[in-house]
């Protein structure tokens, strides 16, 4: 399956804004969300094959929302995206029901290659984190 919807959850308007073209560029619909609340306001009503979800947020943190997100959709591919890439929030994602850890800062052509080589149902069916990142691309935790 080809991933068509990606919801990108990020409090900075730049990196938003980044990944948005970058994805459109490559044919890919995106909704984007500064917060929390409203990246769970977009997921009651669209569906997305993909969230991409920062962290440290104004409102609910992204662990948080991928908590909720897995509570309510158990197909969708959930990746933290983040600065922090210590081994606790790597855990903490894990624990949050995500399905993949990236870690900023990364470089566009990482992300299109995960994307477009993206089995969403394979990823899922995987009990392991896949963490990308400059040090450990492809690694499970």
């Amino acid at each position: 399956m080809k991933v068509k919807r990606v919801l990108i959850l990020d409090d900075d308007e730049g990196n938003r804004m980044l990944l948005a073209v970058a994805l459109g560029s490559r044919g890919i619909e995106t909704a984007v969300a500064s917060d929390g609340t409203e990246a769970l306001a977009l997921i009651e009503c669209q569906a997305f094959d993909v969230a991409l979800l920062d962290v440290n947020l104004p409102d609910i943190d992204g662990l948080e929302v991928a908590r909720r997100i897995r509570a309510a959709d158990d197909a969708m591919v959930i990746a933290i995206v983040t600065t922090d890439d210590e081994g606790v929030r790597i855990n903490e994602s894990r624990a949050s029901g995500s399905d993949v850890f990236i870690a900023k800062p990364f470089e566009l052509d990482t992300l299109f290659d995960f994307i477009e080589k993206l089995d969403p149902a394979a990823v899922r069916k995987n009990p392991e984190l896949l963490v990308i990142d400059n040090a450990r691309i492809g690694e499970r935790f």
